[in-house]
């Protein structure tokens, strides 16, 4: 923390006296306040349980001015999501003399946190607190409009964006946010929430990965990338090789599957719709690399696929399914002949 947050903390400390023998907190009780000692000491009693011991033995700290009491809450404060998980004490704490002390209730550090005027990663207000620049700080805005757009809740959002780059962003302010550029201003932390957030459930569902936990399912979205298709654009030929599988988070795409009847010179042609949450040409290499034993047998695509808008997606490339089958990170081999 800098000193101006530091000076907003000591703006909400109160003043507490407690009289000698005083209980400060049982273990056990929740901890409603954070105590700095500025005369005065405390005893703080730990309970200790041995294999076989019918009743506990304490162990004990002596509190004296200059120490804090109940600084858990801080970390509690930076981490929590709802604020209704109070911590609760692991020791017991009384006063072996007069103690004065300046105390940093639960509701003042909660209304500290949610106001961004320490942790200010935990609010959207707070993370444009830090921005000084105007310029970054609209664009700091629009990401957060493109999250919205794309149902990524408030908390998701925040969490995404605790690493964001400022210079990234200066560097291509002027830069459409689509989700090539959110991915570019993010740490790996965040790039790695984004992904789990559009894609995870969505894995789940499909029929080759069924058997797979969220350990395996995590590292095939580590390997996703972020991928964007101008409108009209082709993806996919039918009869060409199957280059990736994406999964679309924006926009729509068609497939076209030919049809020849008996007898034709020419085929027809179905097509289907392809919109957000959906896999595009996803299961058919996962089936193929569950089951190749040599990559040389790279499948085709028996459809056609065309953007029809401007489509943001993310893409597993047939390199990086290479990769996770060979490392056994999915597919489990039994043998190396089998890769």
């Amino acid at each position: 923390m800098n000193d101006r947050e530091l000076g907003m903390i000591c703006d909400h400390l109160k003043p507490k006296v407690f009289e000698q023998n005083a209980k400060v907190v049982e273990v056990g009780e929740p901890l409603n306040a954070m105590l700095y000692i500025i005369a005065g000491s405390m005893q703080a009693d730990l309970s200790i349980t041995d294999a076989g011991e019918t009743a506990p033995s304490t162990s004990f700290d002596t509190l004296e001015k200059g120490m804090f009491v109940g600084e858990q809450l801080l970390y509690w404060a930076m981490k929590t999501k709802a604020f209704d998980d109070q911590p609760a004490s692991f020791k017991t704490i009384r006063c072996t003399t007069k103690v004065e002390a300046f105390a940093l209730t639960v509701d003042d550090l909660k209304t500290l946190a949610l106001s961004g005027d320490i942790f200010p990663m935990k609010s959207k207000a707070g993370i444009l607190k830090i921005v000084a620049d105007p310029k970054i700080r609209e664009k700091v805005e629009a990401i957060f409009l493109w999250m919205a757009i794309n149902n990524i809740s408030d908390d998701v959002a925040i969490d995404i964006m605790h690493g964001f780059s400022q210079n990234k962003l200066k560097e291509n302010i002027d830069a459409e946010v689509d989700v090539n550029y959110v991915f570019s201003v993010l740490d790996e932390c965040g790039r790695s929430i984004m992904r789990r957030h559009f894609c995870m459930e969505t894995l789940k569902k499909v029929k080759e990965l069924q058997s797979m936990n969220d350990q395996a399912l995590g590292t095939i979205c580590d390997y996703l990338k972020p991928k964007m298709f101008k409108e009209n654009a082709q993806v996919v030929e039918a009869g060409q090789p199957l280059n990736a599988m994406l999964y679309i988070i924006a926009g729509s795409m068609q497939a076209y599957l030919p049809i020849r009847a008996a007898g034709e010179a020419c085929t027809s042609t179905s097509f289907e719709i392809l919109e957000k949450g959906m896999l595009v040409v996803g299961e058919q290499l996962l089936d193929w690399a569950a089951k190749t034993k040599t990559f040389y047998d790279q499948p085709v695509s028996f459809k056609t696929v065309r953007c029809a808008e401007k489509v943001e997606a993310f893409a597993l490339t047939i390199n990086d399914l290479k990769t996770l089958v060979v490392s056994k990170d999915i597919f489990q081999r039994s043998s190396k002949s089998e890769v």
